[in-house]
């Protein structure tokens, strides 16, 4: 994930450095390699004093123990984990100070997993099941205090105070008469275990799919890339349909057909994509010729993207967006040769599916998989269970929107395209995604894995999508009926003004101790009709002066005053330094920052239009800057 780093103290007090997530170590100190610089004369800081490194989702210090690094105070150790926000200072009390952030990434199509609570240790799972022993373990204790008791009543005779024990008998037979009680409702709790043992293997499914499995496991082939020399590079999955005309072809996600072209780029040779058949003699390769993709699924991804940015700058719900519409079909040079095709559900069943039906997923999962030779593929089978039906926006929705299908089945590189079975043996859906968790292997930019999420939900598509495709209607039907459902929808999560500007308001007021501190500084008003170059590259923009005070907390709201997307973007009066920019892709733009000393500012407010400027047929946009500021709290 990203960083935002800022300098608090110091010659470079008040900027900041935005580290995109693509970086696997980000470097502190006074080289030239640095990618958090600080002035060759500030000694107290080493040319590299220290780093931290991208693992799990996170990053860690990378430590010297001669160069000491304090976070929040406290020595910092090598390998320990960075915090999503942490204020570090480098050697000493009258070293520089930075604040790292990590911040949320810009939008991908792909669900993010969540983060989870760590495993219990062996003590907290012991500690668990002895509360789960209840009554049993307050008998337990009942019975030992009888005991303790009887022993204490043994004492007491001996000394001869016999009133304590006839309490302390009275006490045992008390006891005694408790565990009696217990031990009738284990007797009874074991009556019930072969009743209840029936009721949860009739709630079992156990629907046999081996001969759904031999009959059609034949008709789903390995999609990979064959290199001139003939050797193969796994892709995905493909299953023979029938189109409309009676032409038989190979059914797969969109991801997966984009391989089409990838495979003939120079960096491959010249090679071309082949579908394998499984266990036949021969272990023929069909090449394939073309590649068809739902035109829903690139435009979703514009989609998506742009909605994303709208999240960032706070005008819409943060609604975390799947991959959507991910089906293709796939031609081949001998399409009458291919397998026998598979039977697609009919709308009428696909849109009746619900949580917990069973299916079963064939295909071909090679990604850390000992399973599948590329050249002589055998199929695998698992099965699973839907855990939910829902649209692409996540909701339940209508059934005929309800495309998205979330399901247990296991999948891994290679299972793309996967055709999902029902108990009646009709394809209801194309296996296309999971929740992953990425581990970094080593230093190189494609040293990392991927890591299923405990979790076991991963995705598919519903066949519809596949059918509408195949039909001919898929582009109708993105323009008429897709399209105005995701304006709808991003309309239901859009923010009013005064609700963006009070989170916003309420983001600063949580790093100064209440919102109630924040204050409105200046209101600026401005034309973006200036086109700087140098600044904006050929954007049109709108300048400010801002002089913040020192020891305050400062955020800069932006709002276009008809709609269109702005950005916000901070340069240093003095040198034209640039200093960072704010949220872009939306009628919204913030920056939030704060200084320790004084740091006049340019601000410029710009159009962020998507095309050239000089086509533009718009006219100038006006825009105005808030300034809000809180006083920051002292440390």
């Amino acid at each position: 994930m990203p960083l935002k780093i800022r300098y608090v103290n110091g010659p470079y007090a008040g900027r900041d450095i935005d580290i995109e997530d693509d970086r696997d170590e980000v470097r502190f100190g006074r080289g030239l390699d640095a990618d958090i610089p600080f002035p060759e004369d500030l000694t107290l800081v080493s040319h590299q004093h220290f780093g931290l490194r991208k693992e799990y989702g996170g990053y860690k210090f990378i430590i010297n123990r001669e160069k000491p690094v304090f976070m929040d105070g406290k020595p910092v150790l090598d390998g320990e984990s960075l915090p999503r926000i942490a204020d570090v200072q480098l050697s000493s009390a009258e070293g520089p100070r930075v604040r790292i952030e990590r911040v949320q990434a810009y939008g991908t199509n792909q669900l993010k997993t969540e983060v989870l609570k760590p495993a219990e240790d062996v003590a907290g799972a012991v500690r668990a099941a002895h509360s789960r022993t209840g009554r049993t373990a307050a008998m337990v204790a009942l019975v030992a205090l009888g005991l303790a008791a009887a022993a204490v009543a043994g004492y007491y005779a001996w000394k001869g105070t016999q009133e304590q024990v006839v309490a302390t008998g009275e006490a045992v037979t008390k006891t005694q008469a408790q565990l009696a009680e217990t031990q009738g409702e284990i007797s009874s709790l074991k009556e019930q275990v072969p009743s209840l043992k029936e009721q949860v293997d009739s709630l079992r499914n156990t629907h046999d799919f081996s001969a759904l499995i031999a009959q059609v496991k034949g008709s789903v082939y390995l999609v990979a890339t064959e290199l001139p020399s003939g050797s193969l590079r796994a892709g995905g999955t493909a299953w023979v349909v029938q189109l409309p005309d009676g032409t038989k072809a190979l059914a797969t996600n969109a991801h997966v057909a984009e391989e089409f072209e990838d495979a003939r780029k120079a960096e491959n040779g010249g090679g071309r994509l082949v579908a394998v058949e499984p266990h036949a003699p021969g272990y023929r390769r069909f090449v394939i010729t073309s590649a068809k993709k739902h035109p829903a699924y690139d435009q979703w991804a514009q989609f998506a993207n742009a909605y994303y940015a709208k999240a960032q700058a706070g005008t819409v719900r943060n609604v975390a967006l799947p991959v959507a519409y991910d089906v293709a079909i796939l031609t081949v040079d001998e399409p009458s040769a291919l397998a026998p095709p598979l039977k697609i559900a009919p709308v009428e069943e696909l849109e009746s599916m619900k949580a917990g039906e069973q299916l079963l997923q064939i295909g071909y999962p090679v990604e850390n998989v000992l399973g599948t030779d590329l050249s002589k593929p055998e199929p695998n089978s698992n099965t699973g269970a839907i855990t939910a039906m829902t649209s692409f926006f996540l909701s339940v929705g209508e059934a005929r929107d309800r495309q998205f299908i979330q399901h247990t089945a296991a999948g891994a590189g290679g299972s793309s395209g996967s055709a999902m079975f029902n108990e009646k043996g009709e394809v209801v859906g194309l296996h296309n995604s999971g929740n992953y968790i990425f581990i970094t292997t080593g230093p190189g930019e494609n040293d990392w894995e991927r890591v299923p999420s405990a979790g076991n939900i991963n995705y598919a598509q519903r066949a519809d999508l596949l059918v509408e495709l195949m039909e001919g209607r898929a582009e109708k039907r993105t323009d008429e009926v897709y399209k105005p459902m995701w304006a709808e929808a991003e309309k239901q999560y859009s923010k009013t003004p005064e609700a963006i500007v009070q989170d916003q308001v309420t983001m600063l007021g949580q790093q100064v101790g209440g919102a109630d501190k924040v204050e409105v500084w200046k209101t600026l008003d401005g034309e973006m009709r200036d086109q700087d170059m140098t600044h904006l590259d050929s954007m049109k923009g709108a300048w400010f002066d801002v002089d913040p005070d020192p020891g305050y907390a400062y955020l800069l709201l932006a709002r276009a005053g008809d709609g269109r997307n702005i950005g916000i973007a901070l340069f240093a009066k003095a040198d034209d330094t640039f200093i960072g920019v704010g949220t872009r892709g939306a009628f919204f733009s913030s920056y939030q920052t704060y200084f320790d000393g004084p740091l006049p500012l340019r601000v410029a407010v710009f159009d962020d239009y998507g095309g050239k400027v000089a086509e533009d047929p718009r006219p100038a946009g006006k825009v105005t800057l808030t300034v809000y500021r809180a006083p920051m709290p002292k440390q």
